[in-house]
């Protein structure tokens, strides 16, 4: 008989105190919409040219997935998180190329102009990476996931060990780490908001200007540059742009623990490095201090001062010198 999985911790937060808060939220949500004419979507025009420069497609798991290619050498796997898109690596796979590594970058599920899906659960971009490393022609490979990239990059980790040759995680912590608390709960806001039916049209309706307050707010030392906003306004401003970076919050409260694999008590057995800064406002530095356990085939963790969420976006330099010190001690 197949064994029901076990409750995530974030899951036991949603029950305990999310639902109550969900239902102000909703209420609030629909008194702004009833009060705030936000209208009808606007026919927004991404700029094509720049959206598809330098990207190549390729088929995997039954989707059609963009990609920037850089360098060659063993692989490395570039997985970006929200709100972001592939081009947010640049610097660090410019980096890692010059360092002798084929850097892919790839614009995940349902960031234009990857397609979209049906399928957000982490076991589903959990799969994408082992269907990727397939696809672009290698046995196995280097794997850095950023926030949900981190995610996709740990559910791989996991299930498919023998494709993963080592693990780098920035900004998230292993399940284990994320246990039920007042304090995981105020810093997973973003996840409640998201669950409003007006969340889309409130991201939309002031021109995306709700993306540069997350950077600012999780990563308040950060000036984000024009150019790294433009991109990914520029994939947002797409038909359905962002429903798909949506989706990934919707699945977490459809599927609850089945939403994944990965539990808390699931153990990774590659190499794994974690990259955290210490003024990230989603996190706690001791949540991934308390996942140390989750990694028996060893654990290495780093912390940036002075940085927020954005490591790679913040702090490029620091993060090339960190992955590549981390793959050749190991």
């Amino acid at each position: 008989m197949a064994q029901t999985p076990p409750r995530s911790p974030i899951r036991r937060v949603f029950k305990l105190i999310g639902y109550g808060f969900i239902g102000l939220c909703l209420i609030a949500g629909f008194q702004f919409s009833r009060l705030h004419d936000l209208g009808s979507k606007p026919n927004f025009t991404s700029d094509l040219m720049k959206l598809n420069k330098d990207v190549q497609f390729i088929e995997a798991n039954s989707l059609k997935f963009a990609y920037i290619e850089k360098g060659q050498g063993p692989l490395i796997l570039l997985l970006h998180g929200y709100p972001e898109t592939a081009r947010s690596w640049h610097k660090v796979q410019k980096g890692l190329a010059a360092k002798g590594y084929r850097a892919v970058a790839v614009f995940m599920r349902g960031y234009a102009p990857t397609s979209s899906a049906a399928d957000y659960s982490v076991r589903s971009l959990g799969e994408d990476v082992v269907a990727l490393i397939d696809a672009l022609g290698e046995d196995k490979a280097i794997v850095i996931g950023h926030d949900w990239g981190a995610s996709a990059a740990y559910e791989a980790a996991f299930t498919s060990p023998e494709k993963i040759s080592h693990l780098v995680a920035i900004s998230i912590p292993h399940p284990l780490g994320t246990q039920p608390s007042f304090d995981l709960f105020s810093r997973a806001f973003h996840f409640l908001y998201y669950q409003l039916p007006t969340s889309e049209r409130l991201i939309w309706s002031d021109g995306f200007e709700h993306i540069r307050s997350i950077f600012k707010t999780w990563s308040p030392n950060f000036n984000m540059p024009e150019e790294e906003f433009e991109d990914i306004r520029n994939t947002f401003q797409t038909p359905d742009g962002i429903a798909g970076p949506l989706g990934y919050y919707h699945a977490v409260a459809e599927n609850g623990a089945a939403n994944a694999a990965i539990q808390p008590d699931s153990k990774i057995s590659v190499p794994t490095l974690v990259i955290a800064g210490d003024s990230d406002g989603t996190t706690d530095l001791n949540w991934f201090k308390v996942a140390e356990p989750a990694f028996p085939g060893g654990y290495s963790f780093e912390i940036l001062s002075g940085v927020g969420h954005f490591p790679q976006i913040e702090k490029p330099q620091f993060v090339v010198n960190l992955i590549t010190n981390f793959l050749d001690e190991n």
